[in-house]
């Protein structure tokens, strides 16, 4: 499969967005609205996801859709879900700031 062969099959699928954006700090919502606007632009058809929006606006300001459910939650709803999301992406992008180096963002997401 060639670049634009993998380029194609990232549009027609999804892109999962792994950092603090969600968690009431302006600052990355603000860095996932660039990422996302962006992204849209080369990629209309995919679909974006991420771990979960505390505000509950967030990701519906950004068309993102979210793995975990603060209202609605049961014992290992969050990893299960966002398996679920990740298996219908094609591409894992790190936005945002992070407590963990990306080395063990990567881990962390493996361990799911």
């Amino acid at each position: 499969m060639d670049f634009n062969d993998t380029l194609q099959k990232l549009d027609s699928q999804g892109i999962y967005l792994w950092g603090w954006a969600g968690q009431l700090n302006t600052g990355d919502d603000v860095f996932l609205a660039v990422v996302t606007h962006h992204l849209r632009k080369a990629f209309p058809n995919a679909e974006f996801f991420m771990d979960q929006d505390i505000s509950q606006c967030t990701a519906e300001i950004c068309g993102v859709r979210t793995a975990f459910n603060p209202t609605r939650s049961f014992p290992f709803q969050n990893r299960l879900q966002r398996s679920a999301f990740r298996k219908q992406c094609e591409a894992l992008v790190l936005i945002g700031g992070s407590l963990f180096t990306s080395t063990e963002s990567v881990q962390l997401l493996a361990n799911d």
